[in-house]
């Protein structure tokens, strides 16, 4: 080799080393290697109200039942990445965890600058995603989750998803009413729910440029405010958890009627919870009005209680005359109160409905000689 080159080099390489120095210092980091970082912070925790909400064992999405959820069992999850795709050029460069240990929030965080050492954080970020039985994040199972598992595959490691995700987003949104002013993003949500403004916080959309002008030009001037955007994305995570948890364990009823928590319950076959939820609750307008008395039909029917089901059909055919509704109602008079006589009358208004608003449906049964001949048959026995 030219001695020369060798030189050039040589004086390269000792300048990054002095830059990963002074990265090191400027912004407070801990080098595990030249190039690959880490940073841990300390947040003092409201104990009387984590001793209120925990061990938890509510409903926290549609898919599984959750018992005696713990604090400390939960690992919260963002990164920032260089892009939105999964293409094997795109990678997080920096990843940011969050756990609850000893009456404190405990922020991890892992910033990546020379790709050589990519295997060496994965195997950090390994370790967390292996002892911790949920993980939360916020809309990451489209991005963040997929995208570290796409690492995992390109240096053939394994990726075992033994544990329950939590979606942040898709929780608020189930929680919150439909056109929530203001959208669903998490720094709404902080504002909306945690009364929380971040200041002069980065621009999410101009991370990939800033690190990409560290690899082209070395430069790190705005690392900081990176490692600030990531860590307040991790807390807020954890808290506006809490607060869903807070939101559904105390049925609050400051952001939305206990509607959209009688639908989860509802969809997790909690069928006493969710009319104990309804039975006595006021509904701001028409449109809540019919879903009360839609979940209360639904949770009685579940229930074998049918003589409470006709009751609130009855009720919910009175304000929204929906074919299908009233055609479950004929059903259940007919095959499970053998009440044929108000059977017929439901038939008769269906027929009239059907009349002057003709449905277009497949539906054999909602076809007006199908429903004559039914009427027919009752009017027979």
């Amino acid at each position: 080799m030219d001695l020369s080159l060798l030189s050039l080099y040589n004086n390269h390489s000792s300048k990054k080393i002095d830059i990963y120095k002074q990265i090191e210092k400027e912004l407070d980091l801990q080098q595990i290697e030249a190039g690959l970082y880490y940073k841990k912070k300390y947040f003092k925790m409201d104990q009387e109200k984590l001793s209120n909400l925990f061990p938890f064992s509510g409903i926290l999405d549609i898919q599984k039942k959750l018992i005696d959820i713990k604090p400390e069992e939960i690992l919260f999850l963002d990164i920032e990445a260089l892009g939105l795709s999964f293409q094997t050029s795109n990678y997080p460069f920096l990843i940011g965890l969050g756990y609850y240990s000893e009456e404190h929030f405990v922020m991890e965080q892992y910033l990546l600058l020379d790709i050589s050492l990519e295997i060496t954080y994965l195997d950090y970020i390994e370790k967390y995603l292996k002892s911790y039985p949920y993980i939360a994040t916020y809309n990451g199972k489209k991005f963040d989750l997929p995208l570290i598992k796409s690492r995992f595959y390109y240096y053939g490691k394994q990726w075992e998803e033994n544990f329950h995700h939590f979606d942040v987003y898709v929780l608020w949104k189930r929680l919150l009413p439909n056109k929530f002013s203001g959208g669903y993003s998490q720094k709404n949500l902080e504002n909306k729910i945690l009364n929380f403004s971040r200041i002069d916080d980065i621009d999410g959309s101009r991370i990939p440029q800033i690190f990409y002008d560290w690899q082209k030009y070395q430069k790190y001037d705005e690392f900081q405010q990176i490692i600030q955007h990531n860590e307040w994305d991790v807390f807020n995570l954890f808290l506006l958890f809490i607060e869903a948890l807070d939101f559904i364990k105390n049925k609050k009823e400051t952001l939305n009627s206990k509607i959209q928590i009688a639908k989860i319950f509802y969809k997790n076959q909690f069928y006493k919870e969710t009319i104990k939820l309804l039975q006595n609750y006021l509904p701001a307008n028409q449109e809540e009005m019919q879903q009360k008395y839609s979940l209360l039909y639904k949770s009685y029917y579940k229930m074998m209680d049918y003589h409470n089901t006709i009751f609130y059909l009855k009720k919910l055919i009175e304000i929204h005359k929906n074919p299908k509704e009233i055609l479950f109602l004929i059903r259940v008079l007919q095959n499970k109160l053998k009440d044929n006589k108000q059977a017929i009358q439901y038939i008769d208004l269906l027929i009239e409905l059907l009349q002057n608003f003709p449905l277009e449906t497949k539906n054999p049964y909602l076809q007006i000689e199908s429903l004559k001949k039914r009427k027919k048959k009752l009017s027979l026995l």
